[in-house]
């Protein structure tokens, strides 16, 4: 920037004996802020660092845990629980996740939490969740999920997808920002019903 502009920004250069650059910058409240540098080559790109800090996190959808389980000759029963749950968890499926980046003495840090998961039941409804789910073990009999179950109203093959959405947030340079992604991924289950037979 031309210092001449601003009486700050001249003040600025003036403590630096007349030597370097000012930049005006912008905190995430939009507020401006001038900074001083050494020399002209200006600092990079802040989102473009925290780009690169998401990229190294690799956040992904889970691979799905249901009971019924998503593989042949296993069915579900109408009115039954059924149980959703992250099968894999971890920073990348799971989050917390945090990366810095550094470029030239500049560094961004990026940190992506795991908002929700959204679980597509393949009948028209779906059910959020706010934890990647409890795994199902032989122990819970046939009570229902703690925190991320269902129950199907009638038979038939279902298509389940979850999808993860994750919120990112990120600061450095004098800068912060947010980002927001999601990721899906999908399971074949079938659900059958129990037929009585009068005699």
């Amino acid at each position: 920037m031309d210092p001449t502009v601003n009486p700050l920004a001249l003040d600025l250069l003036a403590q630096h004996g007349g030597e370097g650059v000012v930049y005006l910058c912008y905190t995430g409240s939009g507020s401006p802020l001038y900074v001083w540098m050494a020399d002209s080559n200006p600092p990079p790109n802040p989102a473009v660092l925290a780009a690169r800090a998401v990229a190294q996190m690799q956040l992904r959808a889970p691979q799905i845990g249901i009971v019924p389980e998503a593989s042949p000759g296993s069915v579900g029963v109408v009115g039954l629980p059924v149980w959703m749950w992250a099968a894999d968890p971890g920073p990348s499926v799971t989050g917390p996740n945090t990366k810095s980046v550094s470029e030239r003495g500049y560094t961004v840090t990026a940190t992506a939490k795991l908002d929700r998961l959204e679980w597509s039941m393949g009948d028209g409804k779906s059910v959020t969740c706010r934890t990647a789910g409890t795994p199902y073990t032989d122990a819970a009999g046939l009570t229902d999920s703690p925190d991320c179950g269902y129950r199907y109203e009638q038979q038939g093959h279902r298509t389940v997808q979850v999808t993860a959405y994750w919120s990112v947030r990120w600061s450095g340079i004098g800068q912060t920002g947010t980002m927001a992604f999601d990721f899906s991924r999908t399971a074949e289950i079938s659900i059958g019903e129990v037929q009585v037979i009068n005699r």
